[in-house]
């Protein structure tokens, strides 16, 4: 019991771990065994004091948790003033050192401190910039009439009108009574021309007079009107059945001549018209002169096809020219249509025509397609070197050609 006591009272004065206060606590039970009773109470009584001291001493002494690096453990310094050594000093021999100790469990956190004292206000900062203008507000109420302000100052006196018309003449007055009389007056103007008085007899014719001198030229006289047009002028287009803007088409139809290979008959290509009308006629090859239908050799599109052809006639016109190895027309001319020069072929078996200006835009007569031995021929035609100066002409190129009217 003395032994158990002495350790509880060692462990609330954190002393728990001295060797030599167990000593001396096992030391005082077994004596206290042998004693009698009046040995026992008197020993008693001085445990009860011994353990007064030992918690007098044990609370008054302060306690210090030292941290050591070496460990990384937390343990308990007992320290005491230098001047008081404690009982267990006193009675007890030094015992080894205890071992270190657990870290304690940390304290609860600590109530929160008072708010400081508010500081002294700051400088006063510098003006900021000054603001983006805000939108425009609502238009307020109208306000209310202003009172009547004095009278203005008397005015400059303005200029004077313009005179105003003549009133009307008033009633005669009554006549007077006649004045005494006047003296003479000075003499009155003369008198207007009288009319012109009968006409004599003729007198005798006299001697002609001198030639004058020739009067001022006079001022031109404006512009007539445009006289009439007579006659107008007719043209062939070769290759088409219409004719171009502003002329009128007379007929349509295709173009015929001779047979190629004929050294009689016409040289010149017509445009037969697509409804022929007859006179009097009897059944049978009548004649020698045959027209046949010309077809074209052009080595394209149109080969062994025959050419339309179309009469126009411009009644605004008087002129009309082919030019050849032309496009366009001379200034002041109308341009009617542009193409390509052609005639028959140079080849023995051939023989002469005319040059015609079929149009660039040429067309074919449908379902006319075959190479025929009895028709005409249109053949390009090209300029040659032989026997004249090429230059500005290119041999073995087409040559052009254009129709203008004036």
């Amino acid at each position: 019991i003395v032994h158990k006591s002495m350790a509880s009272a060692c462990r609330f004065s954190y002393i728990r771990s001295s060797s030599r206060l167990t000593t001396f606590s096992r030391h005082l039970a077994r004596v206290m065994r042998a004693s009698s009773f009046v040995t026992v109470s008197a020993q008693l009584l001085v445990l009860i004091v011994f353990l007064c001291l030992c918690m007098a001493t044990g609370v008054s002494a302060s306690n210090e948790y030292v941290y050591s690096p070496r460990t990384q453990r937390s343990a308990v310094e007992h320290t005491r003033p230098a001047s008081c050594p404690t009982l267990r000093e006193l009675l007890c021999e030094p015992g080894p050192p205890g071992e270190i100790g657990h870290p304690g469990i940390p304290g609860p956190r600590g109530l929160d401190g008072l708010p400081g004292v508010n500081g002294d206000p700051g400088m006063r900062g510098r003006p900021g910039d000054i603001g983006l203008p805000g939108p425009s507000g609502e238009r307020g109420p109208q306000g209310n009439s202003g009172s009547k302000g004095p009278p203005g100052n008397i005015g400059l006196t303005g200029q004077p009108g313009p005179q105003g018309n003549s009133g009307l003449s008033g009633p005669p007055g009554p006549i007077g009574e006649p004045g005494p009389q006047g003296n003479d007056g000075t003499h009155g103007r003369p008198g207007e021309i009288g009319p012109p008085g009968l006409s004599g007899e003729p007198g005798v014719q006299g001697m002609p007079g001198p030639i004058g001198a020739p009067g001022l030229h006079g001022l031109e006289g404006k512009e007539g009107p445009p006289g009439l047009i007579s006659g107008g002028v007719v043209y062939t287009r070769w290759g088409k059945d219409s004719c171009p803007n502003g002329a009128e088409l007379l007929y349509a139809g295709r173009a015929g001549g001779t047979q190629f290979l004929k050294t009689g008959g016409a040289a010149n290509y017509i445009c037969m018209p697509s409804d022929p009308e007859y006179s009097d006629y009897q059944p049978g090859v009548q004649g020698l002169s045959p027209v046949t239908w010309i077809e074209y050799e052009t080595r394209d599109l149109k080969q062994n096809y025959n050419a339309p052809c179309a009469s126009c006639y411009v009644p605004t016109r008087i002129a009309t020219v082919m030019i050849p190895a032309k496009l366009t027309c001379p200034s002041s001319w109308t341009k009617e249509y542009a193409g390509y020069l052609m005639s028959t072929s140079i080849a023995p078996s051939h023989y002469r025509t005319e040059f015609v200006c079929v149009d660039s835009n040429a067309g074919v007569l449908p379902g006319s397609a075959g190479n025929s031995q009895n028709a005409g021929v249109f053949y390009f035609s090209e300029a040659s070197c032989d026997g004249m100066l090429c230059g500005p002409y290119h041999a073995e190129k087409e040559l052009t050609c254009v129709v203008c009217t004036k």
